[in-house]
Protein backbone atom coordinates (compact mmCIF):
# COMPACT_ATOMS: atom_id res chain seq x y z
CA UNK A 1 0.00 0.00 0.00
CA UNK A 2 2.89 2.51 0.50
CA UNK A 3 4.50 1.83 -2.51
CA UNK A 4 1.65 2.41 -3.86
CA UNK A 5 0.41 5.92 -2.23
CA UNK A 6 4.41 7.08 -2.87
CA UNK A 7 3.85 5.84 -6.60
CA UNK A 8 0.54 8.13 -7.08
CA UNK A 9 2.73 11.06 -4.82
CA UNK A 10 5.57 10.86 -7.20
CA UNK A 11 3.24 10.84 -10.40
CA UNK A 12 0.81 13.84 -9.63
CA UNK A 13 4.37 15.78 -8.71
CA UNK A 14 5.57 14.50 -11.82
CA UNK A 15 2.39 16.12 -13.30
CA UNK A 16 2.83 19.19 -11.97
CA UNK A 17 6.49 19.04 -13.04
CA UNK A 18 6.69 18.40 -16.27
CA UNK A 19 10.25 18.70 -16.53
CA UNK A 20 12.05 18.11 -13.31
CA UNK A 21 15.71 17.13 -14.62
CA UNK A 22 17.56 17.86 -18.06
CA UNK A 23 18.03 15.06 -20.54
CA UNK A 24 21.58 13.55 -21.46
CA UNK A 25 21.75 11.84 -24.96
CA UNK A 26 23.91 8.59 -24.78
CA UNK A 27 26.44 7.34 -27.05
CA UNK A 28 25.19 4.31 -28.17
CA UNK A 29 28.90 2.75 -27.94
CA UNK A 30 30.48 4.70 -25.34
CA UNK A 31 27.79 6.16 -23.20
CA UNK A 32 28.56 9.15 -21.75
CA UNK A 33 30.99 9.72 -19.40
CA UNK A 34 30.01 13.50 -18.16
CA UNK A 35 26.83 12.46 -15.95
CA UNK A 36 28.03 14.85 -13.08
CA UNK A 37 27.72 18.01 -16.04
CA UNK A 38 24.82 17.34 -17.00
CA UNK A 39 22.72 16.41 -13.67
CA UNK A 40 21.17 18.67 -10.98
CA UNK A 41 22.18 18.31 -7.35
CA UNK A 42 20.39 19.06 -3.97
CA UNK A 43 21.89 19.01 -0.67
CA UNK A 44 19.83 17.17 1.90
CA UNK A 45 21.49 19.14 5.73
CA UNK A 46 19.73 16.36 7.47
CA UNK A 47 20.75 13.13 6.00
CA UNK A 48 16.63 12.25 6.16
CA UNK A 49 14.93 13.25 3.36
CA UNK A 50 12.33 10.57 1.22
CA UNK A 51 12.49 10.53 -1.87
CA UNK A 52 9.08 12.45 -1.76
CA UNK A 53 10.66 15.15 0.12
CA UNK A 54 13.13 15.49 -2.42
CA UNK A 55 10.89 15.86 -4.97
CA UNK A 56 9.32 18.19 -3.66
CA UNK A 57 12.07 20.68 -3.42
CA UNK A 58 12.27 19.99 -7.45
CA UNK A 59 13.16 23.86 -7.46
CA UNK A 60 16.21 23.60 -5.14
CA UNK A 61 17.95 21.93 -7.30
CA UNK A 62 20.84 23.42 -9.16
CA UNK A 63 24.03 22.29 -11.53
CA UNK A 64 25.97 20.17 -10.12
CA UNK A 65 29.00 21.60 -11.11
CA UNK A 66 28.44 23.81 -8.04
CA UNK A 67 29.40 21.34 -5.88
CA UNK A 68 33.05 22.25 -6.23
CA UNK A 69 33.38 26.04 -4.57
CA UNK A 70 30.70 25.01 -2.10
CA UNK A 71 31.59 22.08 -0.38
CA UNK A 72 34.51 23.84 1.25
CA UNK A 73 31.94 24.46 3.49
CA UNK A 74 31.11 20.99 4.80
CA UNK A 75 34.56 19.61 5.34
CA UNK A 76 34.08 18.60 8.73
CA UNK A 77 30.88 16.44 7.83
CA UNK A 78 29.36 14.08 5.28
CA UNK A 79 27.33 14.99 2.85
CA UNK A 80 24.28 13.62 1.52
CA UNK A 81 23.38 14.74 -1.57
CA UNK A 82 20.51 13.94 -4.40
CA UNK A 83 21.74 13.86 -7.85
CA UNK A 84 19.09 14.15 -10.82
CA UNK A 85 19.04 13.26 -14.14
CA UNK A 86 17.06 12.03 -17.57
CA UNK A 87 19.25 9.78 -19.78
CA UNK A 88 17.86 8.74 -22.83
CA UNK A 89 19.39 6.45 -25.52
CA UNK A 90 18.79 5.00 -28.95
CA UNK A 91 20.22 1.48 -28.82
CA UNK A 92 18.55 -1.05 -26.80
CA UNK A 93 20.67 -3.31 -24.24
CA UNK A 94 22.38 -3.18 -20.93
CA UNK A 95 23.38 0.19 -19.50
CA UNK A 96 25.66 0.44 -16.46
CA UNK A 97 26.18 3.26 -13.69
CA UNK A 98 29.73 3.79 -12.61
CA UNK A 99 30.79 6.38 -10.12
CA UNK A 100 34.47 6.97 -8.98
CA UNK A 101 32.76 8.39 -5.86
CA UNK A 102 34.21 7.13 -2.38
CA UNK A 103 30.02 6.24 -1.99
CA UNK A 104 29.68 4.89 2.07
CA UNK A 105 25.95 3.67 0.58
CA UNK A 106 23.87 5.28 -2.48
CA UNK A 107 20.56 4.29 -3.89
CA UNK A 108 19.04 4.84 -7.24
CA UNK A 109 15.50 5.85 -7.48
CA UNK A 110 14.21 5.44 -10.88
CA UNK A 111 10.60 7.42 -10.88
CA UNK A 112 8.46 6.03 -14.38
CA UNK A 113 5.68 8.33 -16.02
CA UNK A 114 3.75 4.70 -15.03
CA UNK A 115 4.23 2.29 -12.46
CA UNK A 116 6.40 1.65 -9.22
CA UNK A 117 9.57 3.16 -8.42
CA UNK A 118 12.52 1.09 -8.66
CA UNK A 119 15.23 1.10 -5.75
CA UNK A 120 18.65 -0.48 -6.09
CA UNK A 121 21.31 0.28 -3.48
CA UNK A 122 24.97 0.48 -3.58
CA UNK A 123 28.36 1.73 -2.30
CA UNK A 124 30.70 -0.31 0.08
CA UNK A 125 28.58 -0.30 3.40
CA UNK A 126 25.85 -2.35 1.04
CA UNK A 127 26.65 -6.28 2.21
CA UNK A 128 28.40 -8.08 -0.84
CA UNK A 129 25.42 -10.58 -0.98
CA UNK A 130 22.76 -7.63 -0.69
CA UNK A 131 24.87 -6.01 -4.14
CA UNK A 132 23.40 -6.05 -7.29
CA UNK A 133 26.32 -6.82 -8.84
CA UNK A 134 28.49 -8.22 -6.70
CA UNK A 135 31.56 -8.08 -7.56
CA UNK A 136 31.25 -4.22 -7.47
CA UNK A 137 30.86 -1.79 -4.95
CA UNK A 138 30.00 1.35 -7.04
CA UNK A 139 28.74 0.02 -10.27
CA UNK A 140 25.01 -0.68 -10.69
CA UNK A 141 22.65 -1.64 -13.81
CA UNK A 142 20.11 1.12 -14.80
CA UNK A 143 16.62 -0.38 -15.00
CA UNK A 144 15.38 -0.88 -18.59
CA UNK A 145 13.38 1.80 -18.86
CA UNK A 146 15.18 4.39 -17.41
CA UNK A 147 17.57 5.04 -21.01
CA UNK A 148 14.02 5.80 -22.69
CA UNK A 149 11.97 7.52 -19.47
CA UNK A 150 11.54 8.70 -16.34
CA UNK A 151 13.83 10.31 -14.04
CA UNK A 152 16.46 8.75 -11.93
CA UNK A 153 17.51 10.15 -8.73
CA UNK A 154 20.48 9.20 -6.53
CA UNK A 155 20.69 9.64 -3.01
CA UNK A 156 24.73 9.82 -2.22
CA UNK A 157 26.38 9.34 1.06
CA UNK A 158 29.65 9.80 1.87
CA UNK A 159 32.64 11.13 3.87
CA UNK A 160 34.44 12.79 1.10
CA UNK A 161 33.91 16.06 -0.18
CA UNK A 162 35.68 15.12 -3.53
CA UNK A 163 33.02 13.49 -5.13
CA UNK A 164 34.49 12.49 -8.87
CA UNK A 165 32.79 11.83 -11.46
CA UNK A 166 29.55 9.75 -12.65
CA UNK A 167 29.36 7.62 -16.03
CA UNK A 168 26.67 5.90 -18.05
CA UNK A 169 28.05 2.96 -19.88
CA UNK A 170 26.54 0.41 -22.73
CA UNK A 171 27.38 -3.03 -22.62
CA UNK A 172 29.61 -3.15 -25.60
CA UNK A 173 32.10 -0.61 -23.65
CA UNK A 174 32.00 -2.84 -20.47
CA UNK A 175 33.51 -5.60 -22.54
CA UNK A 176 35.65 -3.81 -24.61
CA UNK A 177 37.16 -1.96 -21.60
CA UNK A 178 37.12 -5.58 -19.27
CA UNK A 179 35.58 -3.53 -16.82
CA UNK A 180 32.18 -5.92 -16.60
CA UNK A 181 35.07 -8.80 -16.40
CA UNK A 182 35.32 -8.65 -12.74
CA UNK A 183 36.34 -11.89 -11.78
CA UNK A 184 38.66 -12.02 -14.68
CA UNK A 185 40.31 -8.92 -13.37
CA UNK A 186 40.60 -10.12 -9.98
CA UNK A 187 41.70 -13.74 -10.94
CA UNK A 188 45.89 -12.65 -11.51
CA UNK A 189 45.74 -10.38 -8.09
CA UNK A 190 44.54 -13.67 -6.61
CA UNK A 191 47.38 -15.47 -7.76
CA UNK A 192 49.73 -12.96 -6.23
CA UNK A 193 47.78 -12.97 -3.29
CA UNK A 194 47.85 -16.46 -2.96
CA UNK A 195 52.10 -16.37 -3.35
CA UNK A 196 52.56 -13.89 -0.86
CA UNK A 197 50.42 -15.64 1.35
CA UNK A 198 52.23 -18.97 0.98
CA UNK A 199 55.59 -17.36 1.53
CA UNK A 200 54.13 -15.78 4.75
CA UNK A 201 52.63 -19.24 6.22
CA UNK A 202 56.06 -20.81 4.99
CA UNK A 203 58.17 -17.68 7.08
CA UNK A 204 55.95 -18.54 9.88
CA UNK A 205 56.42 -22.12 10.15
CA UNK A 206 60.45 -21.81 9.16
CA UNK A 207 60.41 -19.20 12.25
CA UNK A 208 58.73 -22.03 14.37
CA UNK A 209 61.44 -24.43 13.44
CA UNK A 210 64.24 -22.41 13.78
CA UNK A 211 62.69 -20.02 16.47
CA UNK A 212 64.34 -17.24 14.78
CA UNK A 213 61.90 -13.81 15.10
CA UNK A 214 63.01 -12.65 12.13
CA UNK A 215 60.85 -14.83 10.19
CA UNK A 216 57.91 -13.96 12.85
CA UNK A 217 58.25 -10.55 11.50
CA UNK A 218 58.37 -11.33 8.04
CA UNK A 219 55.55 -13.59 8.09
CA UNK A 220 53.49 -11.69 9.92
CA UNK A 221 54.23 -9.07 7.42
CA UNK A 222 53.78 -10.88 4.88
CA UNK A 223 49.83 -12.10 6.34
CA UNK A 224 49.06 -8.61 6.81
CA UNK A 225 49.57 -7.59 3.35
CA UNK A 226 47.62 -10.40 1.86
CA UNK A 227 44.70 -8.64 4.30
CA UNK A 228 45.85 -5.44 2.47
CA UNK A 229 45.24 -7.01 -0.72
CA UNK A 230 42.14 -8.78 0.04
CA UNK A 231 40.61 -5.67 1.39
CA UNK A 232 41.89 -3.18 -1.92
CA UNK A 233 40.90 -5.88 -4.43
CA UNK A 234 37.16 -5.96 -3.20
CA UNK A 235 37.89 -9.54 -2.34
CA UNK A 236 37.08 -9.14 1.38
CA UNK A 237 33.72 -8.21 1.11
CA UNK A 238 33.52 -11.13 -0.73
CA UNK A 239 35.05 -13.85 1.43
CA UNK A 240 35.97 -12.58 4.41
CA UNK A 241 32.51 -10.24 5.57
CA UNK A 242 30.32 -10.88 3.09
CA UNK A 243 27.33 -9.96 5.47
CA UNK A 244 28.95 -7.04 6.75
CA UNK A 245 28.90 -3.32 6.25
CA UNK A 246 32.45 -2.04 6.31
CA UNK A 247 33.76 1.00 5.45
CA UNK A 248 36.60 1.01 2.69
CA UNK A 249 38.59 3.24 4.76
CA UNK A 250 38.20 1.85 8.32
CA UNK A 251 39.41 -1.28 6.36
CA UNK A 252 41.99 -0.90 4.24
CA UNK A 253 44.06 2.05 6.54
CA UNK A 254 44.72 0.51 9.25
CA UNK A 255 45.64 -3.01 7.27
CA UNK A 256 47.62 -0.67 5.44
CA UNK A 257 49.97 0.84 8.76
CA UNK A 258 49.94 -2.55 10.09
CA UNK A 259 51.69 -4.26 7.03
CA UNK A 260 54.52 -1.34 7.13
CA UNK A 261 54.85 -1.38 10.98
CA UNK A 262 55.58 -5.36 10.63
CA UNK A 263 57.87 -4.53 7.70
CA UNK A 264 59.85 -1.68 9.90
CA UNK A 265 59.87 -4.16 12.45
CA UNK A 266 61.63 -7.03 9.99
CA UNK A 267 64.11 -4.44 8.43
CA UNK A 268 65.11 -3.38 11.98
CA UNK A 269 66.09 -7.04 13.14
CA UNK A 270 67.67 -8.05 9.54
CA UNK A 271 69.23 -5.22 9.89
CA UNK A 272 70.14 -4.32 13.82
CA UNK A 273 68.66 -0.84 12.47
CA UNK A 274 68.82 1.00 16.26
CA UNK A 275 71.92 -0.28 17.14
CA UNK A 276 73.77 0.38 13.44
CA UNK A 277 71.76 3.31 12.35
CA UNK A 278 70.39 5.13 15.27
CA UNK A 279 69.50 8.16 13.75
CA UNK A 280 68.60 6.85 10.81
CA UNK A 281 66.28 4.53 12.57
CA UNK A 282 64.53 7.14 14.57
CA UNK A 283 63.75 9.42 11.72
CA UNK A 284 62.32 6.42 10.04
CA UNK A 285 60.03 5.76 13.35
CA UNK A 286 59.30 9.45 13.17
CA UNK A 287 57.90 9.33 9.75
CA UNK A 288 55.81 6.51 10.33
CA UNK A 289 54.44 8.19 13.42
CA UNK A 290 53.27 11.35 11.34
CA UNK A 291 52.18 9.03 8.49
CA UNK A 292 49.82 7.30 11.00
CA UNK A 293 48.57 9.64 12.34
CA UNK A 294 47.67 11.44 9.21
CA UNK A 295 45.96 7.89 8.02
CA UNK A 296 44.03 8.25 11.29
CA UNK A 297 42.46 11.68 10.81
CA UNK A 298 41.72 10.76 7.16
CA UNK A 299 39.33 7.70 8.36
CA UNK A 300 37.46 10.23 10.97
CA UNK A 301 37.60 13.81 9.70
CA UNK A 302 38.53 12.82 5.67
CA UNK A 303 37.81 15.96 4.30
CA UNK A 304 40.29 18.38 6.98
CA UNK A 305 42.86 17.58 3.95
CA UNK A 306 40.65 18.99 1.15
CA UNK A 307 40.79 22.09 2.68
CA UNK A 308 44.34 22.43 2.32
CA UNK A 309 44.29 21.26 -0.84
CA UNK A 310 46.80 18.27 0.20
CA UNK A 311 44.12 15.35 -0.24
CA UNK A 312 45.79 12.77 -2.67
CA UNK A 313 49.00 14.29 -1.93
CA UNK A 314 49.71 13.50 1.68
CA UNK A 315 49.43 9.85 1.56
CA UNK A 316 52.05 9.53 -1.32
CA UNK A 317 54.58 11.79 0.41
CA UNK A 318 54.24 10.09 3.79
CA UNK A 319 54.65 6.63 1.82
CA UNK A 320 57.70 7.89 -0.22
CA UNK A 321 59.67 9.21 2.41
CA UNK A 322 59.14 5.64 4.74
CA UNK A 323 59.62 4.01 2.14
CA UNK A 324 62.83 6.14 0.58
CA UNK A 325 64.05 5.87 4.58
CA UNK A 326 64.29 2.10 4.65
CA UNK A 327 65.66 1.62 1.12
CA UNK A 328 68.29 4.31 2.11
CA UNK A 329 69.06 1.76 5.21
CA UNK A 330 69.40 -1.04 3.38
CA UNK A 331 71.90 0.60 0.56
CA UNK A 332 73.96 1.63 3.80
CA UNK A 333 73.56 -1.46 5.74
CA UNK A 334 75.23 -2.92 2.24
CA UNK A 335 77.76 -0.34 1.92
CA UNK A 336 79.10 -1.05 5.45
CA UNK A 337 79.31 -4.72 4.07
CA UNK A 338 76.16 -5.82 6.47
CA UNK A 339 75.98 -9.69 5.56
CA UNK A 340 71.94 -9.54 3.49
CA UNK A 341 72.11 -6.04 3.46
CA UNK A 342 72.39 -6.86 -0.57
CA UNK A 343 68.77 -8.71 -1.03
CA UNK A 344 67.26 -6.65 1.17
CA UNK A 345 68.04 -3.58 -1.09
CA UNK A 346 67.18 -5.20 -3.87
CA UNK A 347 64.10 -6.49 -2.56
CA UNK A 348 63.27 -3.77 -1.13
CA UNK A 349 63.39 -1.27 -3.96
CA UNK A 350 60.30 -3.87 -5.53
CA UNK A 351 57.96 -2.23 -2.49
CA UNK A 352 59.22 0.86 -2.91
CA UNK A 353 58.16 1.03 -6.66
CA UNK A 354 55.38 -1.25 -6.01
CA UNK A 355 53.35 0.95 -3.33
CA UNK A 356 54.34 4.51 -4.67
CA UNK A 357 52.75 3.45 -8.59
CA UNK A 358 50.03 2.15 -6.52
CA UNK A 359 49.82 5.40 -4.08
CA UNK A 360 50.18 7.85 -6.83
CA UNK A 361 47.93 5.64 -8.89
CA UNK A 362 44.84 5.98 -6.08
CA UNK A 363 45.95 9.80 -5.68
CA UNK A 364 45.17 10.66 -9.05
CA UNK A 365 49.05 11.68 -9.71
CA UNK A 366 49.60 8.82 -12.35
CA UNK A 367 46.61 6.70 -14.54
CA UNK A 368 44.72 4.67 -12.40
CA UNK A 369 44.58 1.16 -14.36
CA UNK A 370 45.23 -2.15 -13.75
CA UNK A 371 49.06 -1.98 -13.78
CA UNK A 372 48.75 0.81 -10.69
CA UNK A 373 46.43 -1.24 -8.99
CA UNK A 374 48.61 -4.30 -8.89
CA UNK A 375 51.87 -2.09 -8.66
CA UNK A 376 51.59 -3.24 -4.95
CA UNK A 377 51.25 -6.32 -4.91
CA UNK A 378 53.72 -7.45 -8.08
CA UNK A 379 56.10 -4.92 -5.99
CA UNK A 380 55.71 -7.07 -2.83
CA UNK A 381 56.05 -10.37 -4.84
CA UNK A 382 59.21 -9.11 -6.16
CA UNK A 383 60.24 -8.49 -2.58
CA UNK A 384 59.37 -11.92 -1.38
CA UNK A 385 61.55 -13.39 -4.37
CA UNK A 386 64.57 -11.32 -2.95
CA UNK A 387 64.03 -12.06 0.24
CA UNK A 388 63.91 -15.42 0.04
CA UNK A 389 67.62 -15.38 -1.11
CA UNK A 390 68.06 -13.34 1.84
CA UNK A 391 66.76 -15.64 3.88
CA UNK A 392 68.30 -18.43 2.42
CA UNK A 393 71.95 -16.92 2.31
CA UNK A 394 71.55 -16.12 6.12
CA UNK A 395 70.32 -19.60 6.87
CA UNK A 396 73.55 -20.99 4.96
CA UNK A 397 75.65 -18.33 7.01
CA UNK A 398 73.71 -19.51 10.29
CA UNK A 399 74.33 -23.09 9.47
CA UNK A 400 78.12 -21.87 8.86
CA UNK A 401 77.91 -20.60 12.39
CA UNK A 402 76.48 -23.15 13.71
CA UNK A 403 78.77 -25.96 12.23
CA UNK A 404 82.11 -24.04 13.26
CA UNK A 405 80.59 -23.72 17.31
CA UNK A 406 80.41 -27.40 16.84
CA UNK A 407 83.74 -28.06 15.69
CA UNK A 408 85.11 -25.34 17.89
CA UNK A 409 83.06 -27.04 21.05
CA UNK A 410 84.85 -30.33 19.84
CA UNK A 411 88.34 -28.89 19.78
CA UNK A 412 90.59 -28.54 22.30
CA UNK A 413 91.62 -24.11 22.00
CA UNK A 414 95.60 -25.14 23.11
CA UNK A 415 96.61 -27.26 21.62
CA UNK A 416 94.31 -27.55 18.44
CA UNK A 417 93.65 -31.36 18.90
CA UNK A 418 89.90 -32.97 19.70
CA UNK A 419 88.93 -32.27 23.45
CA UNK A 420 87.81 -34.59 26.10
CA UNK A 421 84.11 -34.37 24.96
CA UNK A 422 85.32 -34.76 21.44
CA UNK A 423 87.03 -38.02 22.77
CA UNK A 424 84.19 -39.59 25.13
CA UNK A 425 81.94 -39.25 21.70
CA UNK A 426 84.39 -40.82 20.01
CA UNK A 427 84.92 -43.60 21.84
CA UNK A 428 81.95 -44.43 22.34
CA UNK A 429 80.66 -44.80 19.08
CA UNK A 430 84.24 -46.62 18.23
CA UNK A 431 82.95 -49.21 21.20
CA UNK A 432 79.20 -49.78 19.41
CA UNK A 433 81.11 -50.25 16.28
CA UNK A 434 83.21 -53.03 17.74
CA UNK A 435 80.79 -54.26 19.76
CA UNK A 436 79.02 -54.96 16.27
CA UNK A 437 81.90 -56.03 14.56
CA UNK A 438 83.50 -57.71 17.05
CA UNK A 439 86.93 -56.06 16.52
CA UNK A 440 89.33 -54.82 18.64
CA UNK A 441 89.16 -51.22 19.66
CA UNK A 442 92.98 -49.72 21.94
CA UNK A 443 93.67 -46.82 23.73
CA UNK A 444 96.59 -45.17 25.14
CA UNK A 445 96.53 -42.69 27.42
CA UNK A 446 99.78 -40.46 27.46
CA UNK A 447 101.15 -38.18 30.03
CA UNK A 448 104.32 -35.73 29.78
CA UNK A 449 106.87 -36.56 32.51
CA UNK A 450 107.72 -33.80 35.13
CA UNK A 451 105.36 -31.51 33.55
CA UNK A 452 104.82 -29.56 36.95
CA UNK A 453 108.30 -28.78 37.78
CA UNK A 454 108.94 -27.74 33.86
CA UNK A 455 105.83 -25.14 34.30
CA UNK A 456 107.52 -24.34 37.52
CA UNK A 457 111.12 -23.90 35.99
CA UNK A 458 110.48 -22.02 32.51
CA UNK A 459 106.92 -20.64 32.94
CA UNK A 460 103.13 -21.23 32.17
CA UNK A 461 104.04 -19.64 28.88
CA UNK A 462 107.18 -22.25 27.75
CA UNK A 463 104.77 -24.98 29.19
CA UNK A 464 102.00 -23.71 26.72
CA UNK A 465 104.26 -24.00 24.22
CA UNK A 466 105.63 -27.61 24.62
CA UNK A 467 102.06 -28.75 25.25
CA UNK A 468 101.21 -27.85 21.75
CA UNK A 469 104.47 -29.37 20.66
CA UNK A 470 103.68 -32.48 21.93
CA UNK A 471 100.52 -32.25 20.59
CA UNK A 472 102.18 -32.01 16.90
CA UNK A 473 103.79 -34.65 17.57
CA UNK A 474 101.71 -37.12 18.59
CA UNK A 475 99.47 -36.15 15.35
CA UNK A 476 102.22 -36.21 12.93
CA UNK A 477 103.08 -40.03 14.39
CA UNK A 478 99.82 -40.82 13.55
CA UNK A 479 99.50 -43.09 9.75
CA UNK A 480 96.33 -43.98 9.35
CA UNK A 481 93.09 -42.07 9.31
CA UNK A 482 90.72 -43.87 11.56
CA UNK A 483 93.58 -42.65 14.32
CA UNK A 484 91.87 -40.48 17.22
CA UNK A 485 94.27 -38.05 19.57
CA UNK A 486 93.03 -35.70 22.13
CA UNK A 487 93.97 -34.06 25.22
CA UNK A 488 92.50 -35.70 27.95
CA UNK A 489 93.26 -33.54 30.60
CA UNK A 490 96.15 -30.99 32.03
CA UNK A 491 99.21 -33.07 30.28
CA UNK A 492 97.61 -35.73 29.58
CA UNK A 493 97.02 -37.20 25.96
CA UNK A 494 94.58 -40.35 24.56
CA UNK A 495 95.55 -41.92 21.42
CA UNK A 496 92.11 -44.27 20.14
CA UNK A 497 93.46 -46.83 17.68
CA UNK A 498 90.41 -49.02 16.26
CA UNK A 499 91.14 -52.50 14.68
CA UNK A 500 94.88 -52.47 16.57
CA UNK A 501 95.93 -55.40 18.76
CA UNK A 502 97.91 -54.51 21.77
CA UNK A 503 100.80 -55.26 20.15
CA UNK A 504 101.03 -52.78 17.58
CA UNK A 505 99.21 -50.47 19.90
CA UNK A 506 102.14 -50.84 22.24
CA UNK A 507 104.53 -50.11 19.08
CA UNK A 508 102.57 -47.13 17.68
CA UNK A 509 102.81 -45.72 21.34
CA UNK A 510 106.54 -46.46 21.89
CA UNK A 511 106.93 -44.35 18.36
CA UNK A 512 105.26 -41.30 19.51
CA UNK A 513 107.36 -41.99 22.48
CA UNK A 514 111.10 -41.62 20.54
CA UNK A 515 109.38 -38.61 18.53
CA UNK A 516 108.57 -36.74 21.70
CA UNK A 517 112.45 -37.19 23.49
CA UNK A 518 113.80 -36.17 20.13
CA UNK A 519 112.09 -32.74 20.38
CA UNK A 520 114.12 -30.15 21.37
CA UNK A 521 113.03 -29.10 24.51
CA UNK A 522 114.97 -29.18 27.86
CA UNK A 523 113.86 -30.32 30.67
CA UNK A 524 116.48 -29.96 33.66
CA UNK A 525 114.53 -31.77 35.97
CA UNK A 526 114.30 -34.86 33.69
CA UNK A 527 117.01 -37.01 34.02
CA UNK A 528 117.90 -37.40 30.62
CA UNK A 529 117.75 -33.50 30.01
CA UNK A 530 115.04 -33.82 27.57
CA UNK A 531 110.87 -33.67 27.76
CA UNK A 532 109.67 -36.83 27.39
CA UNK A 533 106.28 -39.04 27.97
CA UNK A 534 105.04 -42.34 29.39
CA UNK A 535 102.39 -43.87 27.72
CA UNK A 536 100.02 -46.36 29.05
CA UNK A 537 98.43 -49.06 26.66
CA UNK A 538 95.02 -51.18 26.28
CA UNK A 539 93.25 -53.09 23.93
CA UNK A 540 90.00 -55.32 24.22
CA UNK A 541 87.17 -57.10 21.90
CA UNK A 542 84.05 -55.08 23.27
CA UNK A 543 81.63 -57.69 24.39
CA UNK A 544 77.99 -57.10 26.08
CA UNK A 545 79.55 -57.53 29.42
CA UNK A 546 82.76 -54.93 28.92
CA UNK A 547 82.46 -51.04 28.60
CA UNK A 548 84.52 -48.76 26.74
CA UNK A 549 85.13 -47.05 30.31
CA UNK A 550 87.22 -50.41 31.72
CA UNK A 551 89.04 -49.87 28.31
CA UNK A 552 90.50 -46.58 29.58
CA UNK A 553 90.80 -47.42 33.18
CA UNK A 554 92.74 -50.12 32.47
CA UNK A 555 95.27 -47.61 30.13
CA UNK A 556 95.30 -45.48 33.07
CA UNK A 557 96.65 -48.57 35.39
CA UNK A 558 99.13 -49.45 32.38
CA UNK A 559 100.43 -45.59 32.40
CA UNK A 560 100.92 -45.25 36.27
CA UNK A 561 103.22 -48.76 36.10
CA UNK A 562 105.10 -46.58 33.47
CA UNK A 563 105.64 -43.70 35.66
CA UNK A 564 106.61 -46.01 38.64
CA UNK A 565 108.73 -47.77 36.51
CA UNK A 566 110.72 -44.90 35.74
CA UNK A 567 109.29 -43.09 33.07
CA UNK A 568 109.58 -42.50 29.70
CA UNK A 569 108.26 -45.90 28.64
CA UNK A 570 105.74 -47.51 27.38
CA UNK A 571 103.34 -49.99 29.71
CA UNK A 572 100.66 -52.83 28.62
CA UNK A 573 97.70 -53.48 30.51
CA UNK A 574 97.35 -56.89 31.55
CA UNK A 575 93.39 -57.34 31.69
CA UNK A 576 90.58 -54.97 31.61
CA UNK A 577 89.39 -55.22 35.50
CA UNK A 578 92.29 -55.91 37.68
Amino acid sequence: MRRILLALTLLLVGMRTPSIAAELQLDPKLGSGTVLEASSVLRDPTGRWTLGDVIARHAAFAPATSLVPDLHAWFYAPSTLWFRLAPRATSAGPWYLHTTVAVDRAEMYFVPPTGEVARVAFGTLVPYNERQLPATMNEIALPERATREGTLYLKVVTREDAFGGFSIRPVAWEATTGRVLADQRLLPELIIIGLIGGLALFNGLFGLTLRERIYYWYAAAAGCFTLLEFITTGAAWRWLWPNGSVLFDVAVYPAYLCYLALMLAFADAFLELRTTQRALWRAIVGIFVCGALGDTAFIFVPNIFDRTNLIGVFEPLSSGCLLSAVFASGAIAWRRGCVGARPFTFAYSGVLGGILVGTLGNGLILPSNAWTNAAPALGVAWEAVFLALALAERIDRLRGERDTLKVEALVDALTGVANRRAFDRRLSEEWRRGLRGRTPVAAVLIDIDFFKSYNDEYGHVAGDRALKLVAGTLTSSSSRAEDFIARYGGEEFVVLLPYCSVADAADIADSMRAMVQALAITHAANPSGRLTISAGVACAVPTVGTTAEELVAAADRALYAAKRAGRNRVSEAIALVA
